[in-house]
């Protein structure tokens, strides 16, 4: 999963935060006593405490865990990831009076070109390992980081250049260019300050649950595919009550049907994407609390932009007014609306006077017709020199936010006279399937974005950017002069917002008239929670991260 470059990366600003977790390691079985003389007559036994049982709080999720490696993992791992690890600054909810919070570090400055910055990072820290939390903890991590070349979400910090250890408690960090690393710092991706003992591990032993940071849970038990268990750190720093959760279990569970059965029946205790059509359903159920947000999410279908036939433009174009976005939103129920352009509308940098596809059968024929794509022989399939006018689109099955589109789109598509072959895949299935060769790829496939951090770069960087090997760019666009704006947009970030801000705006300028994808809706935020959990808040720039430690339960 290689990104090419060790990418350039700078900040933004936007309302976030995290929202914390907790859980504790189960009982250990004590030995046997060893023999000893009878106590004397008159000497009563000893009183014994009843065994405590554990708070377990059980998380419902339809994506499997891909990558555990916190450098490398970009998709459904951060849930899990930022209750092990976590960051050195993190940001507030929307509403709060600041904008950041201290995280591992306590303060930080920059100097006036945002090209150096200093951190004072927290002290009496330790690492689930034992390892102490200091300055060359962060420095390893940052080396870690590094050498991953820029794969996985590691491209956030390009622009560090070198990490310096002032003292055991003070770190500064150099840039090439200006960044602001304190918004960079809250990232849910790549945020994560792993112990230094862990550094130097290769991708394979992160990947069987192996690794430590100084979080509220670390890992005890991994059956891949199945159940992810965390237990409580008993010696995090900021300490336990008896009202919080003492273990976290991530069951994975891809069917819809059941996920919902669980949640409604008390099996599980959190689920997340709700189907929008069963929100109601979800909030008359006395045992639970549903809360549904903003968001900073989005859907888009990335179309192959390699392969014929939809490496023509016109036929792109054709896709893009063959969906339906209206009956998608209304199916949707107010969780969804339709998107415009390629940065989600409530994220800075969004470009609202972007052209917006809409659902124009007529057009979309007319533009088919111009490509050369007819039915020549009556059988209802255009087709061109002697091939059928037949796609395939790949989609996550037993996640509602990706069959519903898919769904929605086949029978419009057959009505211009496309034959739509849609083919549901487990996520990990379908990313790994879509990162082969483009000539040998699908030619749709659907892709659902959250930030990394609060920055248009991410999702037209992650999604757009010429790639040497496919990663999150599972449509292969690649336009050099697109390349070069969005880079140019991120430098410029930490010291000339509005000017970056117009040039992402550009940039979308270009995708909407190159149609490298089908933008189809943003998505609220939407969980269901068992009834006696509280302190949830949702925070837009942590997308699908639940914080445990900060929830409390009555059980």
């Amino acid at each position: 999963m290689q990104r090419k470059v060790w990418f350039v990366v700078s900040a933004v600003l936007l309302v976030a935060l995290v929202v914390a977790g907790c859980g504790a390691p189960a009982p250990t079985e004590e030995p046997g006593p060893a023999p000893t003389e009878a106590p004397a007559a008159t000497e009563a036994p000893a009183a014994t405490e009843e065994p405590s049982v554990p708070k377990v709080v059980t998380w419902i999720m339809w994506q499997q865990f891909i990558d555990l490696d916190p450098a490398l993992a970009f998709s459904s791992e951060h849930p899990a990831l930022n209750l092990i690890y976590e960051n050195l600054v993190y940001m507030n909810p929307p509403g709060a009076a600041e904008l950041l919070s201290p995280g591992l570090a306590t303060s930080w400055e920059a100097n006036e070109d945002a090209t150096e910055w200093t951190f004072h990072l927290r002290e009496g820290v330790t690492f689930q390992d034992g390892e102490p939390f200091n300055a060359d903890a962060v420095k390893a991590t940052f080396e870690h980081y590094a050498a991953q070349e820029g794969a996985g979400c590691t491209f956030i910090w390009g622009a560090v250049e070198d990490v310096e250890v002032v003292d055991d408690y003070t770190v500064k960090l150099y840039n090439s260019y200006p960044a602001a690393l304190d918004i960079i710092a809250t990232s849910s991706y790549c945020g994560e300050i792993i112990s230094p003992a862990d550094t130097g591990q290769p991708k394979e032993w992160f990947d069987a649950a192996q690794g430590h940071g100084t979080g509220p849970y670390m890992y005890e038990s991994y059956d891949k595919g199945q159940r992810l268990i965390l237990a409580r750190f008993d010696d995090y720093w900021k300490g336990w009550e008896d009202n919080q959760f003492d273990k976290v279990v991530f069951e994975i569970v891809e069917d819809t049907v059941q996920q919902l059965q669980m949640i409604e029946s008390g099996e599980g205790d959190i689920l997340r994407e709700l189907p929008p059509d069963k929100v109601e359903q979800l909030r008359a159920n006395e045992n639970l609390k549903v809360y549904v947000d903003p968001s900073y999410q989005h859907m888009q279908f990335l179309i192959n932009n390699q392969k014929a036939p939809t490496s023509d433009p016109l036929v792109r174009q054709a896709l893009a007014y063959s969906f339906p976005y209206d009956d998608l939103v209304e199916r949707g129920e107010g969780i969804f609306t339709q998107s415009r352009a390629a940065v989600p509308a409530a994220m800075w940098g969004h470009c609202a006077d972007c052209f917006q596809y809409s659902y124009d059968p007529v057009k979309a024929g007319e533009l088919l017709d111009q490509a050369g794509w007819v039915d020549t022989d009556g059988d209802g399939v255009r087709d061109k020199d002697g091939q059928p006018l037949k796609l395939l689109l790949t989609y996550t099955a037993g996640a509602t936010g990706h069959a519903w589109p898919t769904e929605l789109w086949v029978y419009p598509a057959g009505e211009i006279s496309i034959e739509l072959d849609t083919q549901g895949m487990t996520y990990s299935a379908m990313w790994e399937y879509n990162k082969q060769d483009p000539q040998m790829a699908q030619d749709i496939t659907i892709q659902q974005w959250w930030p990394t951090y609060v920055t248009p770069f991410d999702p037209l960087f992650s999604m757009y950017h010429c790639e040497e090997e496919p990663f999150l760019n599972t449509g292969y666009y690649c336009n050099p002069d697109y390349d070069a704006l969005i880079d140019e947009a991120d430098q410029l970030t930490g010291t000339d917002r509005d000017a970056a801000d117009q040039m992402f705006q550009d940039a979308q300028d270009i995708l909407t008239e190159e149609c490298p994808a089908v933008w189809v809706m943003d998505i609220a935020e939407s969980f269901a929670f068992t009834a006696d959990i509280d302190g949830f808040v949702n925070n837009p720039a942590y997308p699908g991260v639940v914080f445990i430690y900060d929830l409390t339960t009555t059980r």
